[in-house]
């Protein structure tokens, strides 16, 4: 299942409160902000007169001037009483765009996004790179100094297309890349680290030491034993709705399923030396677990609780 996202800019909001104010025209707003987050904005702005008629103040100047907004009669509203409604209305769309979009703003201007069990999530940076959350995966960054301190937190899997010639650090608590104009993978889950590179040349600090990727070659560390290997794949193949592993162990694979389709595995009596190469579908629960443990004869049973409890 795929979920586009829309990530919201703080650079757009003087342009924001000016086309609030009649200062910009539809088409120049669009032109700035693009065509879908203006849609968002102008929904909003019919929200926010809907319900200042339904309040109906007793300043009755405040519904003429949220009129003469709406109907763009008036380009050019300089009065500070029109400013401030634009600024408040402005402020009503910060806090939808946080619910509907699952963004969180804080004081220190953090941005942060959130990919739910079985879904995906497209972010675009402040750079124009893109970002691709997986399934259960959290990023954050701070808008405020991007321009001075380039650093994402990564907690899960994602994957990354930046921008020729931008530059940026992913932290994780396994270990950080550093990148500069390429494509790569980072997938970070409890004690599981692995790096991809499908373009350009990014730089791993695992445990004190550094590793450069190059295209085509990935860096793993499983249990502190650090592996790099080459690949094949032009992109990871999660995107396309599958998970495929090379000689992965077995509980790792479980812990994917787990956070894939929002289920818990009993899976602590397992031999841990298992590896598994394959793939499993992320769109049926029962297919993934069959093709996981099949060739392994391990079975399955699901508890009231929903628990899932392998044996041999």
């Amino acid at each position: 299942m795929k979920n586009s996202a829309n990530t919201y800019n703080d650079d757009h909001e003087p342009y924001l409160a000016k086309w609030l104010a009649g200062e910009l025209s539809d088409s120049e707003t669009i032109e700035i902000i693009g065509k879908e987050e203006f849609l968002i904005y102008s929904k909003i702005l019919k929200g926010v007169e809907i319900e200042q008629k339904l309040n109906k103040p007793i300043d009755a100047s405040y519904n003429k001037i949220l009129q003469k907004i709406s109907e763009k009669k008036n380009r050019r509203i300089f009065n500070f009483r029109t400013l401030g409604l634009a600024a408040s209305i402005v402020g009503v769309a910060f806090i939808l765009i946080q619910t509907f979009f699952n963004i969180d703003f804080t004081s220190n201007n953090i941005a942060s996004h959130y990919a739910e069990f079985g879904t995906q999530k497209e972010i675009k940076l402040l750079d124009n790179s893109e970002v691709v959350l997986n399934s259960n995966s959290k990023l954050t960054y701070k808008q405020s100094d991007w321009d001075k301190n380039r650093e994402i937190v990564l907690e899960g899997e994602a994957y990354f297309k930046v921008s020729k010639g931008k530059t940026f650090t992913v932290n994780t608590s396994n270990g950080t890349v550093q990148v500069l104009g390429t494509q790569f993978n980072v997938i970070s889950n409890l004690d599981y680290f692995t790096v991809v590179c499908y373009e350009g040349k990014v730089m791993v600090k695992i445990a004190g030491e550094e590793h450069i990727l190059t295209k085509n070659s990935a860096l793993s560390n499983s249990n502190g034993v650090v592996n790099k290997t080459a690949i094949t794949q032009l992109k990871p193949s999660w995107l396309s709705g599958e998970s495929s592993f090379e000689s992965a162990q077995l509980n790792y694979v479980l812990r994917a399923i787990e956070n894939q389709f929002n289920v818990d595995i009993n899976y602590d009596q397992l031999d841990s030396s298992h590896l598994f190469t394959g793939f499993f579908p992320h769109n049926n629960l029962e297919v993934a677990l069959q093709t996981v443990l099949s060739s392994f004869k391990i079975n399955y049973k699901k508890t009231k609780s929903g628990t899932i409890n392998l044996s041999y």
